[in-house]
């Protein structure tokens, strides 16, 4: 098999279908590095030229044209999320390498806005005065991450009938709650957060 004999032309250093998994696994890794895409896919005269524009999201790449359909929940106690403090969804989206397209994600910091807070909840309500249940409970993993792939809107009440949620971080000991609403169709909260205002934080 040509792909793997340019890992190894030697048989005795072991099987060629163990190469081919190799390799699978480390172009994964490159495209789903959420990363600049330019470290990994353009050469040094590219990178030098100021006037080559790579694509935003690594749109050549597209991943989740076929990835689309994957469930990515996030559950507390889970390591396997990353890029605390980044906008998740500028690669967990239709046009990015991200696998799964995430309809709400985030990052909890500590009150410092540097450390993460992990394994919280994070609930949307339909309503400002937080009655009743809320139309979705988000469990924040063991790296400050919170994200799903699951539509958090099949049904609201009250605000959530016109796409508008309330955001509440429940600790222990604490509730915060987010003294605006955020529309269903922008579930990026590090796209504003940590950005232009501050992270969202809990105590």
């Amino acid at each position: 098999m040509k792909f793997t004999y340019l890992l190894s032309s030697d048989p005795k250093k072991g099987s060629s279908f163990k190469n081919l998994e190799v390799a699978i696994c480390l172009v994964a890794l490159i495209l789903n590095a959420c990363t600049d895409p330019a470290d990994t896919l353009l050469t040094e005269e590219q990178k030098k030229d100021k006037s080559f524009v790579f694509p935003p999201h690594m749109n050549e790449v597209k991943c989740n044209a076929c990835h689309g359909l994957e469930t990515r929940i996030s559950k507390i106690g889970g390591l396997i999320s990353h890029n605390t403090g980044q906008d998740c969804i500028e690669c967990h989206s239709l046009e990015g390498a991200g696998s799964g397209v995430y309809t709400v994600a985030g990052s909890i910091f500590h009150v410092d806005q540097e450390t993460p807070f992990p394994n919280i909840l994070v609930k949307l309500f339909p309503n400002k005065s937080r009655t009743g249940n809320p139309v979705a409970v988000l469990e924040v993993d063991g790296l400050g991450n919170f994200y799903t792939t699951e539509d958090i809107m099949p049904g609201g009440k009250g605000d959530g009938e016109v796409g508008m949620l309330y955001p509440s971080v429940v600790t222990d000991d604490n509730q915060i709650d987010m003294p605006i609403a955020f529309s269903t169709s922008m579930g990026g909260c590090n796209s504003c957060h940590g950005v232009n205002i501050p992270r969202i934080f809990a105590k």
